[in-house]
């Protein structure tokens, strides 16, 4: 019995499947498939294959909310000691790879830059925030914004909002 043609019921308090109509006996199709018997093992096939990746995604979801940094580094003679790149995920400009460690503290591969000392960069190009950076004194600290974890759309295209 295909997934796809059953509708989600509760029954007793747990999840079920019920057959939609014209799929059960009596329909007058010829060999259609019989409604689904409730029980531990229909269960479990049927919600193992139709939710668990729902459940996974909205834990995972929770668990990895975005959460905003700031970081102080001084920028050196051979700049901040980063790289940044497009973020496919959803948008802007992310830390595609950390070269100085030390003076990088606290930011991480992946972090997404949403503000250069107080100024907003998200929506400018990545030539936009390497001009921006670029103009930054050497010596001088430059304050970073960033955002880190997934953002709830960037997982993958069976992903759910809620």
């Amino acid at each position: 019995v295909a997934i796809l043609d059953k509708e989600p019921i509760i029954v007793n308090s747990q999840e079920g499947f019920e057959a939609m109509p014209g799929l059960g006996p009596g329909s007058g199709g010829a060999g259609a498939p019989e409604p689904v018997p409730f029980g531990p093992a229909a269960d479990s096939a049927l919600m193992g294959t139709a939710y668990a990746s729902d459940v996974v995604t909205l834990a995972s979801s929770i668990a990895t909310q975005p959460e905003l940094i700031t970081v102080h580094i001084e920028k050196g003679d051979k700049g901040l000691g980063f790289t940044i790149a497009d973020s496919l995920a959803g948008g802007g400009q992310k830390v595609k790879q950390v070269v100085d460690y030390p003076r990088c503290r606290g930011l991480k591969e992946g972090d997404i830059l949403l503000e250069v000392n107080k100024r907003s960069v998200q929506g400018m190009s990545h030539n936009q925030i390497v001009d921006l950076l670029g103009k930054c004194p050497r010596g001088s600290e430059v304050t970073l914004l960033v955002q880190r974890g997934e953002r709830m759309h960037s997982h993958s295209q069976n992903q759910y909002n809620y």
